[in-house]
């Protein structure tokens, strides 16, 4: 009898063992305050690094379930991958326009190493609370072991009004682009025209630039900008440049990504952010 249960005791360590092994090597951590959810991947890599065709499901914002929030498999609709700025939708349609952080868990170990965690935006003093770091996409992503480690920011479409009322040409371009309202060219052109005129501005500008014809599709103007970025990347001292390479990595590696891809489906969803 006692050699019966060992076995079936056996049995059953195999068992799990294997399926805890399967889930175990990509795992993405979300934090919301003190509270931390483990959740595992499946399909993670496209190519050697991408997030794509994941599912995740976790509590990470307020006021949001852990069973309100849909998977990002399919039923995601909007954003283009974590490094981008991608925005969740609950199964209400309604956005949720919040800030999260990622690290990558392999082999049941938490490698932390090169990761910005980027908890609580303070919109007051535009800066992620846990980190301090000043408000810039550089803050936002590292690429560790050639794996793209994202994190997301938005910005909320009620400092709209604020950001028009103090002539911030540069944050409503970020407001409209990360919220997928850049449509209107015409306005678009307008803006960065008025951003550009600000001379400590002009880096990102190109930044944004980037971005913008990233959604719209339009990679060779996208690298382009990317370019004259560099470029002007060089006239600053040498911290200052460390501190945007990881983001260009990231922005190159996306540029790429989505000019071999058929993104078709997630380019044309940026459009529709309620």
């Amino acid at each position: 009898m006692k050699k019966i249960k060992l076995v079936l005791f056996l049995l059953i360590c195999t068992y799990f063992n294997v399926i805890g092994q399967k889930h175990s090597n990509v795992e993405m951590r979300y934090i919301k305050s003190r509270a931390e959810y483990k959740v595992p991947l499946d399909r993670f890599y496209l190519n050697h690094a991408i997030y794509s065709n994941c599912f995740l499901k976790g509590g990470i914002y307020e006021q949001i379930s852990i069973d309100e929030l849909t998977y990002i498999s399919n039923e995601i609709v909007a954003g283009l991958r974590l490094s981008l700025g991608v925005q969740f939708f609950v199964k209400t349609g309604k956005s949720v326009p919040y800030r999260f952080s990622v690290s990558i868990i392999e082999n049941g170990k938490n490698d932390t190493k090169g990761l910005a965690f980027l908890t609580n935006y303070n919109p007051q003093n535009r800066c992620f609370e846990e980190t301090c770091q000043p408000y810039s996409y550089a803050s936002a992503c590292k690429i560790y072991e050639n794996k793209v480690i994202g994190g997301i920011f938005t910005l909320d479409m009620k400092d709209e009004e604020k950001f028009l009322n103090n002539n911030d040409h540069l944050s409503l371009l970020q407001l409209y682009i990360f919220n997928g309202m850049c449509d209107d060219k015409s306005k678009m052109v307008s803006l960065f025209e008025k951003a550009e005129q600000k001379e400590g501005d002009k880096i990102n500008c190109h930044w944004l630039k980037s971005f913008y014809n990233l959604y719209q599709r339009n990679f060779s103007i996208a690298k382009k900008e990317l370019t004259l970025l560099k470029e002007l990347l060089k006239t600053l001292p040498l911290e200052k440049q460390n501190a945007w390479h990881s983001a260009i990595a990231v922005l190159e590696f996306e540029i790429d990504l989505l000019q071999n891809t058929d993104s078709e489906t997630t380019m044309h969803n940026t459009r529709y952010i309620p």
